[in-house]
């Protein structure tokens, strides 16, 4: 019952920080840097969440449902990353033929690449729902976006541009999932990366 309560409230909190951070980060993005500043981070966000369809495939309900385990954690892993490339290769030729260089090339591209790994560790999310830890995921969701979205705050006062903020946003982002969503899906599965031809051309039909 405790855990069943604590996973509610924790992915309520997760939810509500996701929804926040969008409008937060576009807020101070413009207040610091100006509305051209503002123009380009806005249209980052929209192509990036466009995009992360793409690297999310839909594959969560599928995969937190799939409580017979029809397929492996090595399964979803491996086939979420090639989502996620597939992902990038897209979004970045996106970029490059609707014309954008320099800076907005460099915002354009961090943003992705941020939501990309936002995509990505959906997939031990989806594990942890599965066996009934989602306070766990919920937990790391809240605090890493949470965590993410106050150092943007802080940074974009403290750099002539936001790339740099986005450069140190992806490094934060990367190292939690190393250290603390890794280290948790370490403790459920130990089998993350196995190439079944089969499995990911029935993965793909099914989500």
């Amino acid at each position: 019952m405790r855990s069943t309560k604590a996973a509610f409230i924790w992915n309520i909190l997760g939810s509500i920080a996701v929804a926040a951070s969008s409008l937060l980060l576009l807020m101070f993005a413009g207040r610091a840097q100006g509305e051209s500043a503002a123009g380009v981070f806005s249209i980052a966000l929209a192509i990036s969440q466009l995009f992360s369809t793409i690297g999310l495939f839909e594959m969560r309900n599928f995969q937190s449902s799939d409580l017979k385990e029809k397929y492996a954690f090595s399964d979803y892993f491996t086939f979420r990353i090639f989502a996620c490339l597939v992902m990038m290769i897209l979004s970045t030729g996106y970029i490059i033929l609707k014309g954008y260089a320099g800076i907005e090339f460099k915002i354009l591209f961090s943003m992705c690449i941020y939501k990309m790994m936002d995509s990505f560790v959906d997939v031990c999310y989806g594990m942890l729902q599965q066996k009934n830890k989602l306070e766990i995921a919920g937990k790391s969701l809240f605090l890493r976006t949470t965590i993410c979205t106050l150092l943007f705050i802080v940074l974009v006062y403290r750099f002539d541009d936001l790339f740099m903020p986005m450069v140190v946003l992806n490094g934060v982002t990367l190292v939690w999932i190393i250290v603390y969503d890794f280290y948790y899906t370490r403790k459920y599965e130990k089998k993350w990366i196995i190439f079944n031809f089969q499995n990911m051309k029935l993965l793909f039909i099914e989500c």
